[in-house]
């Protein structure tokens, strides 16, 4: 198994039987692929709750981002 489908498992977090079908080209891409498209969700997601904190009377938008950020944003 080459790295790229190795790291490409274990993004997955799981080992699946298509992977091993993929060339090393295509895992690579693939694997480029999930990697963008996990930051881009988890840029989203923050987005999202700080539209939604920011929603808040400002009163509550403090403890609000302590609870949902506890280690800081």
């Amino acid at each position: 198994m080459t790295d790229a489908k190795a790291e490409l498992e274990h993004e997955l977090g799981a080992s699946i039987a298509l992977v091993d079908q993929l060339d090393p080209t295509e895992a690579d891409d693939l694997l480029g692929l999930f990697r963008i498209a996990m930051k881009d969700e988890a840029v989203a997601l923050h987005h999202a709750v700080d539209e939604t904190i920011n929603g808040l009377p400002r009163l509550f938008r403090g403890p609000a981002r302590k609870i949902v950020f506890p280690g800081g944003k």
